[in-house]
């Protein structure tokens, strides 16, 4: 299921989100996200991928880049193909485009499903559209939050 990613290159150099194809069934999200972790995974995320860990979204920066991975991945029924952007992702999303635009980074987020209505037929379309638009909105904002960038570890304290 990695080969052809560790042949693509090194997980520091590679960074991925899933899609619906990736969780057409229940149990195929987390056999996904747990072969493709070291792809996925935060600077402040732990080693190993362990159940229950939400590691989405996720961090990673790379010189002046912040990039941020968002998953809409969801098993949906025969024949639907949509995602899915809930209220959790979105908030820490939200944390981490203030902590990184506070550090003065060019931030890209990462996001499978297109987040513009209409831009694909309904049975594909990502649920949680205004969300993510309010996210990116609200992560844009200037916050007097204490975050802190430490370029010699790679992550925000």
């Amino acid at each position: 299921m990695t080969e052809w990613l560790k042949e693509a290159g090194k997980p520091e150099n590679i960074s991925i989100v899933p899609g619906n194809h990736d969780a057409y069934v229940p149990g195929a999200y987390e056999k996904t996200t747990k072969a493709w972790y070291p792809y996925m995974r935060s600077e402040r995320g732990p080693a190993e991928w362990n159940e229950g860990f939400h590691c989405y979204p996720y961090l990673r920066v790379r010189g002046p880049v912040a990039l941020i991975g968002c998953s809409t991945a969801v098993a949906t029924p025969p024949f639907a193909a949509s995602g899915y952007f809930g209220s959790r992702q979105a908030q820490e999303t939200v944390n981490l485009l203030r902590a990184a635009g506070e550090a003065g980074l060019f931030r890209v987020v990462m996001i499978h499903h297109p987040p513009i209505r209409g831009a694909t037929s309904l049975h594909k379309r990502m649920l949680g559209i205004r969300r993510f638009a309010a996210t990116i909105t609200a992560g844009r904002r200037r916050t007097g939050a204490a975050w802190t960038y430490a370029p010699e570890h790679g992550l925000f304290a």
